[in-house]
């Protein structure tokens, strides 16, 4: 079974997201084939999708709304990943803590430690919203830059049109925004994870895995 859509953006355990539903983009008109593969053996079919006869629409209209809304899946699911990487070493980071709380000698690299996860947890924050635990929260708390790209997807996926002067510009803004978020996630995992990698090798802790 096919929906007739692409896959939807990459989601997070927990995830809550304002009227943003994870559906990809709609497959254009045009021919396909599905291929059935068991073991050894496969079969293929070819059909193909018929546009709607009441529209206008250009092949080149269906193709630029394609593009577009793939490219804001794409940016959706560069978020979201970014929040996965950032709760596994989080985690990691918990673990230290919590291990070396109330050890004098493993002050420095748990004030290290500490240090990290609050600057990770304040980017988090800034690309996700955290103190959404349910649907309605947002009316409370608002919603951050991956709600923002997921619902600019789902507005943009209500009609089969090419994408409006307006619609780019927006995901022009929320890209460069997330860009910003990113820019400054990537080289304090890699710097902050080395540095504390660095301390933990010579109390032979394991290591932290680097991510992003």
């Amino acid at each position: 079974m096919w929906d007739l859509r692409h896959h939807g953006f990459t989601e997070f355990p927990g995830m809550v997201f304002y009227s943003s539903p994870n559906k990809g983009p709609k497959a254009i008109p045009g021919n396909y084939k599905a291929t059935l593969t068991v073991g050894e053996n496969s079969s293929s079919i070819s059909f193909v999708i018929l546009p709607d006869p009441r529209l206008k629409n250009t092949p080149e209209d269906y193709e630029k709304q394609l593009s577009y809304l793939l490219k804001v899946r794409d940016k959706v699911s560069e978020a979201n990943q970014a929040i996965i990487d950032i709760r596994v070493i989080k985690k990691d980071l918990n673990y230290i803590k919590e291990k070396f709380a109330n050890q004098s000698l493993y002050k420095d690299l748990y004030q290290q430690a500490e240090d990290l996860e609050k600057e990770m947890t304040r980017i988090e924050n800034q690309i996700h919203q955290t103190k959404n635990i349910a649907r309605q929260d947002a009316i409370n708390y608002g919603i951050k830059v991956n709600n923002r790209l997921a619902f600019l997807l789902a507005d943009q996926q209500l009609g089969d049109f090419p994408p409006t002067d307006q619609a780019i510009a927006v995901y022009e803004l929320l890209a460069k925004e997330l860009d910003d978020y990113l820019n400054q996630l990537k080289p304090l995992i890699k710097n902050g994870v080395e540095s504390l990698n660095a301390e933990a090798q010579k109390r032979q802790i394991p290591l932290l895995k680097e991510k992003g």
